[in-house]
């Protein structure tokens, strides 16, 4: 439970990583390396190849307020922050089934429920909220669009849940199971600062292109320059289109501009139809460059030490990294000894916007 509001007592973070493909040994694993703490608030991302009604049937038993989901892992991986102290406090509210749409998903009555929570914070807390999404539930744009709105003293940042770059099925924990169709807003209020970051890890180069053609319903641009999508791609990279492998789009996600700003718009696969399927929204009469992802973790070092420039004492960090951003498998996380948890992603929210091919990123002050 939280602890007496008013008393002087900071955060403590711990965070255990198991990659042991037996899902009850991992468990074990991270029990043990956590649970002595007697911790107040959890966040665990496990490869989606594990035994999800057995991780449920655990996070359950623990009776703490847990936020949850699969994650873009390619080997398995089971990782978990433990948080106690600092007055913390975790709601959660789910917004389901996703495929409803706006209206039913994200009703009035879901929404004020997390407005009054939010409007109920302790004068002298801080808020900011973590946002876990269904991966391939299409619905990141309006979903962080109407929170930012709807909350917008409240900064957050988010995740689409992954499952190994196969694109089959993602879920995001909720009441005891892992569910699909859904997504999970966590509001922490606690007595220490919190920083959120995000930066970019992508470069455009070439000439721009224009999508003449997109499918906005599934994601895909089907035509660049009024020629067919994969065609105009593959001859800016100055390949043929037969090719183009996983290993050249992941590399290479579409950069377009969307009012002052440049994001990319990664690839998950170029369907049968020669059209690009990304990963991110995408309209007709964009402007379009060829991006070329982040190959070095030096990246996220330096983004997490401007971040801890505006936290003194930093207890703890959360990323949110985007899967399609080229890593080393010992290298995702930054090389310091500060306890970080990684969700490898489908996709990166940050406040109102969805992105791809970045990092976002959290941390939790240790001292009020």
């Amino acid at each position: 439970m939280p602890h007496m509001a008013g008393a002087t007592v900071g955060l403590t973070v711990r965070v255990a990583v198991s990659h042991e493909p037996d899902t009850g040994l991992a468990w074990e694993a991270l029990q043990s390396a956590l649970f002595d703490m007697q911790p107040d608030a959890l966040i665990l991302f496990c490869s989606s190849g594990h035994a999800l009604n057995l991780i449920a049937e655990q996070l359950a038993n623990t009776r703490l307020p847990v936020l949850a989901c699969t994650s873009a892992e390619s080997a398995p991986t089971i990782q978990a922050m433990a948080m106690r102290g600092a007055n913390l406090s975790l709601q959660r509210f789910a917004f389901a089934p996703l495929s409803s749409g706006l209206a039913e998903a994200a009703s009035d009555a879901k929404m004020q429920a997390l407005l009054d929570a939010v409007q109920n914070r302790r004068a002298e807390a801080h808020q900011v909220g973590l946002l876990l999404v269904d991966g391939l539930s299409r619905t990141e744009e309006w979903l962080a669009h109407t929170l930012y709105t709807k909350l917008p003293q409240v900064p957050f940042l988010g995740g689409s849940a992954g499952d190994e770059l196969r694109f089959e099925r993602t879920a995001v924990y909720w009441q005891g199971a892992f569910h699909s169709d859904m997504a999970v807003f966590g509001l922490f209020e606690l007595d220490t600062p919190i920083s959120l970051f995000q930066s970019e890890l992508v470069g455009g180069r070439g000439e721009p292109m224009v999508i003449t053609l997109a499918d906005v319903q599934r994601r895909a641009v089907l035509q660049l320059n009024g020629l067919p999508a994969a065609e105009v791609y593959a001859a800016a990279l100055g390949i043929r289109e037969d090719a183009l492998t996983p290993s050249i789009w992941r590399q290479h996600p579409l950069m377009v501009t969307v009012g002052n700003d440049q994001v990319a718009r990664a690839i998950s696969h170029i369907a049968s139809d020669g059209a690009l399927v990304c990963l991110s929204a995408v309209e007709s009469g964009l402007i379009a460059t060829i991006g070329e992802a982040a190959r070095h973790p030096t990246d996220i070092n330096d983004l997490v030490q401007r971040a801890q420039m505006r936290v003194d004492n930093v207890a703890g960090l959360l990323l949110i990294d985007c899967a399609l951003n080229v890593r080393r498998e010992d290298a995702s996380s930054p090389t310091h000894a500060t306890p970080t948890i990684t969700l490898r992603s489908f996709g990166e929210q940050f406040n109102g916007q969805h992105l791809n091919a970045s990092v976002a990123g959290l941390a939790f002050g240790a001292s009020p």
